[in-house]
């Protein structure tokens, strides 16, 4: 059973106190608080919360969180830094995004900068920010506060031929020789994982670097453009012939043309129609 709130007598109702300005502390005044905190004789929560003039829920909710404070001082995070930020009246909103990046990061989860900001976003809607922009400067200070760098995954690089692509070039000329610009096309094909998460994270500087495994979810498209700039509709290939999101649509109104077959793979049959 929930329990009844207090009432305030009547002499705070009569004479209630001024409105405290919000005041966000640094680093090395939280760490201050926080060994205050653990002084013998006991210090009071409400004692600390006038020498610190911030509320009792904000002190609760400091010493609560001692340890995470004290890993950030381990970590060699810059104090001067750490005050330039911490003043920003985002400073819980900073803090919960870290919260948030942390347990993601914690499955592996890749995390990029505009995954960040969507969550920023996110977070300061609930948390009745409507003034934050989640810009790209707001990122790079959070990143700083906290000690985030941009890591590669897993990866591989394989240098071009050269010779091959001179070879090319010169087989290219005869090939269209006698056609007119504007039905000479290029095109291309790519595979598209449509729920594939990115190869590169932002992580604390020191910790592992690992990913989830890789979703493998994808179609084929193909672009085609030709030299004067005339471009087809995409193709995209599939492995249903009538997608469960293709209810009651029609194929023909789509902007890309759609095709299929079991592996989502160009075949010559399909590159001929």
């Amino acid at each position: 059973m929930a329990s009844t709130p207090r009432k305030r007598n009547n002499v705070d109702n009569a004479y209630p106190s001024p409105k405290r300005q919000r005041k966000e502390l640094n680093l090395e005044e939280k760490i201050t608080l926080i060994d205050d905190s653990e002084k013998v004789p006991k210090v009071t929560q409400k004692e600390l919360s006038k020498k610190y003039g911030i509320g009792a829920t904000t002190v609760s909710d400091i010493i609560k969180r001692k340890d995470f404070y004290r890993e950030q001082c381990k970590n060699s995070i810059s104090t001067k830094r750490q005050r330039f930020v911490s003043g920003s009246k985002f400073g819980d909103l900073n803090e919960t995004v870290f919260k948030w990046f942390e347990q993601a990061r914690a499955k592996n989860i890749p995390i990029s900068g505009p995954i960040i900001q969507e969550n920023a976003l996110e977070i300061a809607s609930k948390l009745g920010y409507a003034d934050f922009k989640a810009s790209a400067g707001w990122l790079e200070s959070w990143k700083g506060r906290f000690g985030i760098a941009h890591f590669k995954i897993c990866g591989e690089s394989a240098d071009v031929d050269q010779e091959k692509v001179v070879k090319f070039r010169e087989n290219l000329i005869d090939k269209i020789a006698g056609y007119e610009d504007c039905d000479i096309f290029n095109c291309d094909e790519t595979g598209l994982f449509f729920r594939a998460l990115p190869d590169k994270t932002y992580s604390k500087r020191g910790q592992e670097c690992r990913g989830g495994k890789h979703a493998k979810e994808r179609v084929t498209v193909m672009f085609a453009c030709s030299l004067t700039g005339e471009k087809l509709k995409p193709l995209v290939i599939g492995k249903a012939a009538r997608p469960r999101c293709f209810k009651n649509v029609n194929t023909s109104n789509l902007p890309v043309t759609w095709e299929h077959n079991r592996k989502s793979w160009m075949t010559s049959d399909i590159f001929q129609k």
